[in-house]
């Protein structure tokens, strides 16, 4: 990363444990099975969040990607993106089913927009007891990825469809 210019000043070093890995494979009807090894992810301690917020205290941002890990610190680190008044996209990802249902709607209803993909929205759903509209009208801004359908990308309840990119194999 350092050789790539990229800055690691947060990243927290584990040297015995493995990086988390995630492995999705999804069937012809959309269903999807996800293998999770959390690896040094899985090391999470409440002492963490005092360390983010203390990087994040010195730092300037202006938008703030969530995306899935350990629940806890997602719903901590928007608690700090709402105290800095920095908009948040929430990618809930894997982890939807971990989250308290009033914790998840809350972050949400706080989120500037969430990411998911169709089976996500389908898990959001269920998780949530809700529909589609309910989560649209719960956040003003959706990117939904819908496989070799493409996307739709929603906006205070107006929605765009965006086409797939073709791909060409090579063989």
């Amino acid at each position: 990363l350092q050789k790539e210019n990229l800055d690691t000043r947060y990243l927290l070093r584990i040297p015995e444990k493995h990086t988390a890995a995630a492995y999705i494979v999804t069937d012809s009807e959309n269903h999807q099975i996800a293998f999770f090894s959390e690896g040094a992810q899985g090391t999470f301690r409440r002492k963490e969040i005092k360390t983010l917020e203390k990087y994040l205290k010195h730092e300037t941002f202006s938008t703030a990607i969530l995306s899935p890990t350990n629940p806890i610190l997602i719903e901590k680190t928007a608690e700090i993106c709402q105290k800095r008044k920095v908009p948040y996209f929430l990618d809930p990802g894997q982890v939807i089913p971990q989250f308290e249902k009033s914790i998840l709607q809350k972050l949400i209803m706080n989120a500037f927009g969430i990411l998911v993909n169709e089976y996500e929205m389908l898990l959001l759903c269920k998780h949530l007891e809700c529909s589609p509209k309910d989560i649209k009208n719960l956040c003003p801004f959706i990117c939904e990825t819908l496989g070799e359908k493409g996307s739709v990308i929603s906006y205070r309840g107006i929605s765009y469809k965006i086409s797939p990119y073709p791909v060409k194999l090579r063989r």
